[in-house]
């Protein structure tokens, strides 16, 4: 065990002296200058929960219709895993207080409804309406 330890050590001695001869060098490669630049000109991308929290943050009223701003993220609003995408989303930021979904109207996505001539459909963003409270 004692001897594990100490290559260990010896080791983790030499990897900070790399690093620091690193660091004092003012020798950049072109890969890692070009890795700092690309950083540098594209900021991190916002996940859809914050996105969908400045969106509701820049809207008017008391009241957010929130179906235009997932219909615009997604090509196919009407399929089945989009909904449930939606609804994680939308379950997960009203869990954390994030949000207050009126009427919990988010539940419904995904479900079965039948329309008058008895065929079944499925709720999503495009045919149910999701408001969310400010």
């Amino acid at each position: 065990m004692a001897k594990k330890k100490k290559v260990t050590e010896e080791l983790l001695e030499e990897l900070e002296n790399l690093v620091e001869e690193i660091q004092e060098s003012e020798v950049i490669s072109e890969s890692t200058r070009f890795a700092v630049v690309a950083e540098e000109d594209y900021p991190k991308q916002m996940t859809i929960e914050e996105s969908m929290l400045e969106y509701i943050s820049k809207q008017e009223g008391n009241e957010v219709r929130i179906n235009d701003f997932f219909t615009s993220l997604f090509t196919l609003p009407e399929a089945v895993s989009t909904s449930k995408m939606i609804k994680d989303i939308l379950v997960k930021a009203n869990n954390e207080k994030k949000i207050k979904v009126v009427n919990n109207r988010h539940f419904e996505l995904g479900m079965t409804y039948y329309d008058v001539d008895g065929k079944a459909h499925k709720y999503n963003i495009s045919n149910i309406e999701i408001f969310i409270e400010k």
